[in-house]
């Protein structure tokens, strides 16, 4: 998704009689990934614990690898786009979210 930005009142030049094509600014923005999806929903032991176990190559608990694999479905039905992870969290409904 790309947000464009013309830098009008930024700059200062809203009572300008003159504006450059040149004075704007494009931010491309990306959905959040799993890691961002699990801050998003508080999971931050969850995303601790996935990176300690990761780096140490170490496997996880069957409890907790459930639970880690329950929010990556979730992640993959929802998606990263903020506005759907926002929808859900109010609810906590699939049927609720956005198709984005």
């Amino acid at each position: 998704m790309q947000i464009f930005n013309i830098a009008s009142i930024y700059k200062g030049v809203v009572n300008s009689d003159s504006f450059s094509v040149h004075d704007f600014d494009i931010l491309t923005l990306y959905p959040l990934d799993f890691e961002e999806f699990l801050w998003a929903n508080a999971e931050f032991a969850l995303t601790r614990e996935i990176r300690n176990h990761f780096s140490d190559f170490s496997s996880m608990g069957k409890k907790l690898h459930e639970k880690a694999l329950s929010q990556f479905r979730l992640y993959l039905i929802i998606g990263g786009m903020p506005a759907a992870i926002m929808e859900y969290k109010k609810e906590k409904k699939l049927l609720l979210v956005p198709d984005t």
